[in-house]
């Protein structure tokens, strides 16, 4: 998907999976509504999908994948530096097309908190 940048030969000349971006409707800091997706970089045939997130300390962290009916289990990652995300997710994207909503559960004390629904546009089999 075309955009206006400033950055593109930066952009251009990072791998495959060497950026991810949180996109939202709406100017920088006035985000129009709820909705939420990740643009994927510089990548058309990607196997998998890595969400990388904060789990705010759950004890486990599970993921929704569009009409998939059973859950992707994310796992604990450690990273140095005091990095916030320490979940990872790891989504097939082996039948998936077009805009798929991704839905994420943490899980504190044994019981699942409300989840965070998120887009993921994959490339149609037209693209």
């Amino acid at each position: 998907m075309p955009f206006p940048t400033k950055h593109g030969e930066l952009l251009r000349s990072l791998p495959e999976d060497g950026i991810g971006v949180l996109v939202s409707h709406g100017e920088c800091g006035k985000q129009e509504g709820a909705v939420k997706t990740i643009a994927l970089w510089n990548s058309d045939q990607a196997s998998s999908v890595d969400i990388v997130l904060n789990s705010f300390r759950a004890d486990s962290v599970f993921a929704y994948v569009g009409d998939q009916p059973a859950p992707v289990l994310c796992k604990r990652v450690v990273a140095g530096g005091g990095t916030a995300f320490d979940t990872k997710c790891n989504l097939q994207a082996e039948g998936l097309a077009g805009q798929t909503q991704v839905e994420i559960y943490r899980v504190v004390g044994g019981k699942p908190s409300k989840p965070t629904a998120l887009e993921i546009w994959f490339p149609s089999a037209s693209e």
